[in-house]
């Protein structure tokens, strides 16, 4: 297959009638714009979000170095619930 390059191209055109190289601009163009119209197209279709497992919450802080106590949960909600209705608004 010939290979033409943009100089080779370019003058191959300029020995053309001025409505042959209307033509070839037409084709040109009309080539470009299938081309940029699927790029655009391809590069804004929404990307299909991959589907990730969350990992359990319940073993989070297994490695974390410390533990919380049923002791310490009571001690907290004597803490937040001690004075609970006894201050007026």
């Amino acid at each position: 297959m010939l290979r033409m390059t943009q100089k080779d191209i370019l003058q191959w055109v300029s020995q053309l009638s001025v409505q042959e190289q209307v033509q070839v601009a037409e084709k040109i163009l009309a080539n470009v714009s299938k081309g940029l119209s699927a790029r655009i197209t391809t590069s804004t279709r929404p990307k299909k979000k991959i589907a990730r497992k969350r990992p359990s919450p319940y073993g989070m802080w297994k490695d974390s170095g410390f533990t919380i106590t049923d002791e310490d949960i009571a001690e907290a909600r004597k803490e937040m619930w001690g004075n609970f209705g006894e201050r007026g608004f």
